[in-house]
């Protein structure tokens, strides 16, 4: 058999493994129960198995470097992550404007509204241009999530090129928004932001949306509960 080299960060049930003879040191966690998921498809090409939330894998990567997980979300480096192909957070940093691919503000929400609880998102300065016609506008669902930008004038969200309304938050979630600009949305009613659960809205700016009914801006709907 060939020589397999402890390059650390392993989690390895069996302490008498012949396979994988690594002793509990260089970050390696052994002989604990992994506490996985079934193996079902959590986003990526393949299937994995996601720690659960009593999981030794989770906070316990190697927050020295660079971490991406195999459906492409980048973790650290001065993030532990979590040891195996699935990182298991509750706080992203998004950067690029670009309205596609896993490292999207719109895959972000998306990864998070599939967890479920609370969950935090950082937004870089920028323009983030919504152009996914099909997906359409923003939709916080099934948690309670956090954004925070830089500053009105320097995070901007715009949704002129999808011909929806910026954010949707819907009817059990509840989004708590600040530092941001929403424009250029459009929406029967709320063209910048619909609330249908809990919205808190601190240092936002709403710009240039348009309402087909009211709400150019902002519609609280029935239920909806608003701070701003």
């Amino acid at each position: 058999d060939g020589a397999i080299t402890d390059r650390g960060y392993n989690l390895i049930g069996d302490p008498n493994s012949e396979h994988f003879p690594f002793d509990a040191v260089n970050g390696n966690k052994v002989g604990e129960a992994p506490l996985l998921s079934p193996l079902g498809f959590n986003g990526g090409p393949t299937e994995t198995y996601v720690p659960t939330g009593a999981s030794p894998a989770i906070d316990a990567g190697d927050s020295a470097v660079e971490k991406r997980d195999q459906r492409g979300i980048v973790i650290g480096p001065g993030v532990p992550g979590t040891i195996g192909a699935t990182q298991v957070f509750d706080s992203l940093h998004v950067s690029s404007t670009v309205d596609s691919g896993y490292d999207s503000l719109r895959r972000a929400i998306e990864i998070f509204n599939e967890k479920g609880g609370a969950n935090t998102i950082h937004l870089g300065a920028g323009i983030f241009e919504l152009s996914d016609i099909l997906a359409g506008d923003l939709d916080v669902e099934g948690q309670v999530l956090t954004i925070n930008g830089l500053g009105a004038e320097q995070t901007i969200i715009n949704a002129s090129g999808i011909d929806d309304r910026v954010i949707d938050i819907h009817s059990g979630a509840s989004l708590y928004l600040t530092g941001v600009t929403l424009q250029g949305g459009t929406g029967e009613r709320g063209g910048g932001l619909r609330n249908s659960g809990g919205a808190s809205l601190d240092f936002v700016r709403i710009v240039d949306n348009q309402g087909g009914l009211n709400g150019g801006g902002i519609a609280n709907e029935t239920g909806g509960n608003m701070g701003i």
